[in-house]
């Protein structure tokens, strides 16, 4: 595979899922921002070491600029989490408590259900250019659209969700009256901080889209295809825990920058849950959407099926009568 544009930038490289289509990894290639500008432009806005790992919108003298909105960034983006994650670490250790072992097993197992989507946004930390490997079945124009609905999606979701974990900040500091850790701020603030830096990132990325400078580069992969069939096969007939995938393609069709192991785990995740979600919708139940938790009660879909995942195959569309349906128009 040709080596990917602007490879003197930071690149994040997006790999479509097969399921739904829709990109499941991102991984940036950290490199000097900006390393074409000229040298006039170079001398007066050179990045620091830590503008080049994607960190230079919270530097010191421009939060002295930027007054009130920069001591919150700085609050919300490096203090408070540093503390919550100071704590919540101290819940695990090997020397602590037996409960609190357990509330941190526990824990986890819950922030290992947040959605994929999530994570996806999380890893888009101001990339300089963007590629996108798509199934080959797929247009290059289509795996753009829907690239960009994804993210406008998921950028409001999380402005949402921001401003109800922030509100409920007050009444979880009120919690810090009972004995023990004070678990339900801990949680709230990790909310309230992934919520907020999937926003930064998602905006930055819709921005760099809308520029088009550098263009999205696409890259169509004829392999994603039957990665594609058997996937959504898995989905429709599960026959196990994960989902059938193997490396092998991916070395092979991806550059070497892209984390082979984490992708793999990233889409055996985001296979689970999608599955899962068609199960429980099929079945009358809702999602929960920020945990991925499921309830009884009626659906919020009118078309389960159609709206959280691929239906499984229909006896027609197996014969043929209805003609084979395109993967591509399918979200």
């Amino acid at each position: 595979m040709k080596s990917s544009p602007a490879s003197r930038e930071r690149v994040a490289h997006l790999v479509m899922l097969p399921l739904r289509h829709r990109p499941v990894y991102a991984s940036s290639v950290l490199a000097p921002r900006r390393a074409h500008l000229p040298p006039a432009a170079s001398e007066s806005t050179a990045p620091t070491s830590d503008d080049s790992a994607g960190h230079g919108r919270h530097r010191p003298e421009l939060a002295e600029a930027n007054g009130f909105r920069a001591w919150w960034t700085r609050k919300l983006v490096h203090e408070w989490p540093a503390a919550v994650h100071t704590q919540w670490t101290q819940l695990g250790a090997a020397t602590a408590p037996a409960w609190q072992q357990s509330v941190h097993a526990r824990g986890t197992a819950v922030l290992a259900r947040l959605p994929w989507e999530e994570t996806l946004a999380k890893h888009l930390d101001h990339p300089d250019a963007l590629v996108l490997y798509h199934p080959a079945r797929v247009e290059s124009r289509s795996a753009e659209r829907q690239l960009v609905g994804l993210l406008r999606e998921r950028l409001a979701f999380h402005q949402r969700w921001r401003k109800y974990a922030a509100c409920g900040l007050p009444a979880s500091v009120a919690a810090g009256i009972l004995p023990g850790p004070n678990l339900p701020l801990l949680y709230n603030a990790f909310r309230v901080y992934s919520h907020h830096v999937a926003t930064d990132h998602l905006t930055a990325t819709l921005a760099l889209l809308s520029s088009k400078s550098p263009p999205l580069h696409c890259e169509p992969i004829a392999d994603l295809d039957a990665v594609a069939h058997t996937t959504q096969t898995w989905v429709a007939h599960p026959t196990g825990t994960t989902p059938p995938l193997s490396t092998d393609w991916l070395e092979q069709v991806l550059p070497p920058d892209v984390d082979q192991q984490v992708l793999i785990t990233e889409l055996a995740r985001a296979v689970a849950q999608e599955q899962h979600r068609l199960v429980r919708s099929s079945g009358g139940a809702t999602t929960h959407p920020e945990l991925g938790r499921h309830r009884a009660g009626r659906s919020l879909h009118s078309g389960p099926a159609a709206t959280v995942g691929p239906a499984p195959p229909s006896p027609k569309s197996a014969t043929g009568t209805d003609g084979p349906v395109d993967a591509s128009n399918r979200l």
